[in-house]
């Protein structure tokens, strides 16, 4: 690239950001085109960081048309961003499923067996009802023949052109291609590479322009703006675990340094390998990206008070802005330096491959399993968004006035609920009803569905999902698989022995005893049912009574109503928190502890002790004695050959790049300071995680004064 191309680029940022290292704050800089200064990027934890390129101006044209079926209703599209082999393969599925789905008006292919289910969303006529509203779908990948294979995939499904053309690829080229061989820190590397520099368009070039604009301006100059996003990837790979955390990070640095202040829900969809165990590249990574989201976090735990309040999780990292005091008499004054932390996602969910191997009559080969994956989390996409929309957004039939006493009643979650209900890892339970399951008026219903959330996943046929089966479940395991099967089993039978039969708070007791439930501090769900059904309170009453039952220190339950937006009862559970302490999630945090850090050929007994010392003590938990526990850095290349000799390689080319087409000296000496070796984590970000995993551990509901009668 010529430095006649690139020049006019880096002066139109230099004009906006003041590039540099940001080592020192021009407390007279420029207002950038959204009225907001440009700060400086500060790491917690003592790491370089260097500011992202954003582009104010290209905001409006990154943002593709609303879909037809969304110009009448006004409702806002929400996101889906998938990154790495199994997030665009997820995307890609979910593509399809919409396909097959869309509202009349659209040619649509005729629906397979597993995508008819989400016909409950679009159908029309019958009284079912019509849901308006199509995802954005983004997908990015350093292997660059994943987009071949994803084009290929949605035309043999039917997927027609313009939402093929409509779905978004972010290209790592010309930084890099052919993948990054498992190995997240190099993924963590490349992704911020490209969000340093500026777009660039040249013939020849790959343009990755446009889908990065839509991460990181699509919530700036738009009508529609979405409350509601999804990064879906593998926990276990390498583009995906190490690329999401690295755009999700620039997405909360244009979102601050843009001054923009509409509400957006940012859920990060992490899917665990299968038989985690197996792979021990796969079950490191896992670990390594499960604590790299907790330490982004951020959890402040001073002192043992902290366990009874809410997390006061302060981000791994955050921008000082420059602001005008607003102080008597201050108008005019110097600028004053205000801290904006750069929260990562809002929470995460957790879903394994694992629990999705179903059994059935046969062995699930690997991309059944995977299918049905894909099938759960499109559901609970789906659901979740579902609960931000109105009933008044859906088609209706039948009584108006009924319509809208139910729209009036309806209880929805904003951006804002979910952020203050639902933050930090969570796994989700999901169970669905026919319409004729008289759950109104039996309990033993509703008691029936609650259990088919808890159990493994299981396909179940549902009236009102078009002949196709659901996938009903939990997302994760909570126990041993087979111990676990047996307590619901358990509790199946007692319901079912004779028709008068209804569990009772001691039903639950093995189940309580299991960290899943006993730790488990809030909780979110989402009902939904048929248009022409109801949701009476006796319905919301028994299974607030079942969640309490099964889930004994519940600080705080907040719930959806939606009528109309299926044309079946459903139930979404999610669980957060508590879900760090399954036994797969343990597993692959303790084994990266052990493998990426000094501690790897230390007495194994030994080492477990330690690590369950360190859940078990009250805090503070410091910096210096895990630094002296782990080691100062993270050791992660120890398990990849030739680590060193790659991670050069990866510095020299980034080098030769930058050289070539960046000439502005400060910015230039600022993006030479970019090294594969900032990637890797250090001894403070592990004790910021396991902060968070001591938390978890020592969660119970403090005690509630009830007894009014003392009072008198």
């Amino acid at each position: 690239m010529s430095e006649k191309t690139i020049s006019p680029l880096l002066q139109q940022e230099n004009e906006r950001t003041k590039v540099g290292t940001y080592t020192s704050l021009d407390r007279n800089s420029v207002r950038n085109p959204r009225g907001s200064e440009m700060g400086r990027l500060v790491s917690r934890f003592g790491k370089p960081l260097i500011a992202y390129w954003i582009d104010p101006q290209g905001a409006a044209a990154s943002v593709p048309a609303s879909p037809d079926s969304m110009s009448d209703q006004g409702v806002p599209p929400f996101v889906v961003v998938g990154l790495g082999r199994c997030g665009c393969h997820v995307s890609t599925e979910l593509a399809e499923i919409v396909t097959a789905n869309r509202p009349r008006g659209h040619k649509a292919p005729k629906a397979d067996s597993k995508s008819k289910w989400m016909s409950s969303f679009y159908s029309s006529g019958n009284g079912s009802p019509a849901l308006r509203f199509e995802p954005i779908i983004l997908v990015g990948d350093i292997d660059e023949t994943t987009f071949p294979d994803v084009e290929g995939i949605m035309k043999e499904g039917g997927v027609p052109q313009d939402i093929r053309q409509n779905i978004m690829k972010l290209h790592y080229q010309p930084l890099a291609e052919g993948g990054v061989g498992h190995v997240p820190v190099f993924a963590e590397f490349v992704s911020r590479s490209l969000m340093l520099l500026p777009e660039i368009n040249e013939e020849g070039m790959p343009i990755w322009g446009a889908a990065r604009r839509l991460l990181l301006n699509f919530h700036s100059q738009r009508e529609q703006v979405p409350r509601l996003a999804f990064y879906i990837f593998s926990t276990g790979g390498g583009t995906g675990a190490g690329s999401a955390p690295e755009v999700i990070r620039a997405q909360s640095y244009a979102k601050a340094v843009l001054n923009i202040d509409r509400e957006m829900y940012f859920t990060g969809v992490g899917i665990l390998p299968s038989n985690i165990v197996r792979d021990q590249t796969q079950l490191i990574n896992t670990g390594r990206t499960l604590l790299r989201y907790l330490a982004d976090l951020n959890l402040c735990l001073d002192d043992r008070g902290a366990y009874d309040r809410a997390p006061a999780c302060q981000a791994g990292s955050f921008l000082e802005m420059p602001q005008r005091s607003m102080g008597p008499g201050a108008e005019g004054e110097e600028n004053v330096l205000a801290k904006r932390p750069l929260m990562p996602w809002n929470a995460m969910a957790l879903i394994s491959n694992d629990v999705m191997d179903i059994p059935e009559d046969q062995v699930l080969t690997f991309n059944e399993a995977e299918s049905n994956a894909n099938q759960y989390i499109a559901q609970q996409i789906f659901n979740l968004a579902a609960a931000q929309f109105p009933s008044a957004e859906f088609e209706k039939n039948g009584d108006k006035n009924s319509i809208k006493k139910k729209n009036y009643q309806e209880i929805r979650l904003d951006p804002n609920d979910l952020k203050a209900g639902l933050t930090g890892p969570y796994a989700v339970c999901f169970a669905a009803a026919p319409v004729d399951a008289g759950i109104e008026q039996d309990i033993r219903g509703i008691d029936e569905m609650f259990l088919r959330s808890l159990s493994l996943a299981c396909r179940h046929d549902v009236d009102g999902s078009k002949g196709s089966p659901l996938i009903e479940g939990i997302s994760i395991a909570p126990f041993d698989k087979a111990l676990y099967a047996g307590i619901i089993q358990t509790l199946q039978s007692q319901l079912q022995a004779d028709d008068s039969s209804c569990l009772t708070q001691e039903s639950f007791e093995k189940l309580r005893a299991i960290p899943f439930f006993e730790r488990c501090p809030r909780i979110v769900y989402s009902l939904t049912s048929p248009q022409k059904k109801d949701i009476p309170n006796t319905f919301k009453e028994r299974l607030n009574q079942l969640i309490e039952w099964a889930f004994p220190n519940l600080i705080q339950t907040r719930s959806a109503i939606s009528w109309g937006t299926t044309a079946f009862f459903s139930l979404s559970i999610y669980v957060e928190t508590s879900v760090l302490l399954v036994p797969d999630v343990q597993a692959a945090i303790v084994n990266y502890l052990r493998l990426c850090w000094q501690q790897r050929r230390s007495d194994m007994q030994e080492f477990v002790k330690t690590y369950r010392g360190i859940l078990e003590q009250d805090p503070p938990i410091s910096d210096e004695s895990i630094r002296e526990w782990l080691g100062a850095d993270e050791q992660y290349g120890i398990n990849i050959p030739n680590f060193e000799n790659t991670s050069t390689e990866y510095n020299r080319k980034w080098a030769k790049y930058v050289e070539a087409n960046c000439k502005e000296p400060n910015r230039r000496k600022a993006l030479l300071a970019h090294r594969v070796e900032d990637a890797l984590m250090n001894s403070e970000e592990m004790a910021a995680a396991l902060r968070y995993l001591n938390y978890a551990y020592h969660l119970t509901k403090p005690e509630s004064f009830t007894d009014v009668s003392q009072l008198f």
